[in-house]
């Protein structure tokens, strides 16, 4: 019963997806292209952290605080850089979003 559910809803997705005007078109891509600028930054920032933390990894000795000194230092970084992309990557979903939403607005 439930394939026969989800294969009834697959069908509107569609038929509804068919349906979509030009301009509601458009605002998906525009979302949907916000979304994968979103995604790559957010994949590039955890590159860089996961970088940062492998070099922590590395350094970091028992009983040299030096060492110890410079892998604390290089793990904060990595969480800074990883807030900083989830901020940015954020700000670019709600970019995507504003104009998606003139786009349908017709502004």
């Amino acid at each position: 019963m439930k394939t026969v559910s989800l294969a009834i809803l697959a069908s509107a997705a569609l038929l509804a997806a068919c349906n979509q005007s030009p301009k509601e078109k458009a605002a998906d891509a525009t979302e949907d292209m916000g979304q994968a600028q979103a995604d790559a930054v957010r994949a590039e920032t955890e590159a860089h952290a996961d970088a940062l933390e492998n070099q922590a990894d590395a350094i970091d000795a028992p009983g040299a605080p030096v060492a110890n000194a410079q892998a604390e230092a290089l793990d904060n970084r990595a969480d800074a850089i990883r807030k900083e992309g989830e901020v940015k990557a954020d700000s670019v979903e709600k970019a995507a979003d504003a104009k998606a939403d003139a786009i349908r607005e017709n502004k």
